[in-house]
């Protein structure tokens, strides 16, 4: 009989997960869907639930969606028009201007929001007027 013992292994090597491209993409539709809880996606797919939030943020940004359809901001029709040297306002958007309005000018571009203006649409504004 050997008396020697064996030699205990050295501790499992630790390795990250590899995910697709599409796999992640998929989840995170899947996510984004109303009444779906992306943490509840997350762990049916053994996902922790920040790496999903984290994977649907990137998506976000590559993409230039909300975060969910109930962030969608409502946008109004707009009609460009030619520089004009006076004053277009008619009387029909004047009560608007009583619940706000911001113009904004940058170069030879110009943005005229009339009536409530959010962070959402004042964004939106923005990244467009970049453009």
């Amino acid at each position: 009989m050997d008396d020697t013992k064996p030699e205990p292994l050295p501790p499992a090597k630790r390795s990250r997960r590899k995910f697709t491209l599409a796999f992640k993409q998929n989840l995170v539709r899947e996510s984004l869907k109303p009444n779906v809880s992306s943490a509840e996606v997350a762990m049916s797919h053994g996902i922790n639930p920040n790496q999903l939030k984290r994977w649907a943020r990137e998506y976000r940004l590559l993409h230039g969606h909300p975060a969910s359809s109930e962030s969608i901001p409502v946008l109004l029709p707009i009609q460009i028009t030619q520089k004009s040297s006076h004053n277009l306002r008619s009387d029909s958007m004047s009560h608007l201007h009583d619940q706000g309005s911001i113009e904004i000018r940058i170069n030879n571009s110009h943005v005229m929001i009339v009536g409530r203006v959010d962070s959402e649409t004042l964004r939106i504004a923005l990244e467009t007027l970049r453009s």
